[in-house]
């Protein structure tokens, strides 16, 4: 039993591998190729818009250049993303503020509920002390 290992690439795949290798002669023969070959399909089908030569010619020299983006909408597309960058930093930066203040409070109440215990404590030791205290002296004097 023969082990055969077949390798498929894809046309994409060797095309980029062979213009990394030969470069600008290899774009320029697959160019050639492709004019030909579009030249030949549009005799074959008929595709050719015939013209008056006077208007093919303005045609030809016109610098025209149309398109669905115009500069008005780069520039509101640009404005718009900045607009949201911002809305996210701030955001970003009111979250981590919000998450700080939350954090200081936590720590503050804490200090707070320390402060009440001890003082709570505090009151009920002296008045344990000064009970005892008492009971001290009166048995004293009772002695």
């Amino acid at each position: 039993m023969k082990l055969q290992l077949h390798y498929h690439f894809y046309r994409q795949y060797i095309i980029n591998v062979i213009m990394t290798l030969v470069g600008q002669p290899f774009a320029q023969w697959v160019k050639k190729r492709v004019d030909a070959r579009h030249k030949k399909v549009a005799e074959e089908a008929e595709m050719h818009i015939h013209m008056d030569p006077e208007i093919n010619e303005i045609y030809r020299n016109s610098k025209a250049v149309s398109g669905k983006f115009s500069p008005g909408f780069i520039i509101i597309t640009i404005i718009f993303i900045i607009i949201l960058i911002f809305i996210f930093y701030f955001q970003f930066c009111y979250s981590q503020q919000r998450e700080f203040l939350q954090l200081a409070q936590g720590i503050i109440q804490k200090k707070k509920r320390q402060r009440r215990d001890q003082g709570r404590q505090g009151t009920r030791g002296s008045i344990a002390q000064r009970s005892l205290e008492f009971r001290c002296a009166a048995s004293i004097d009772a002695g």
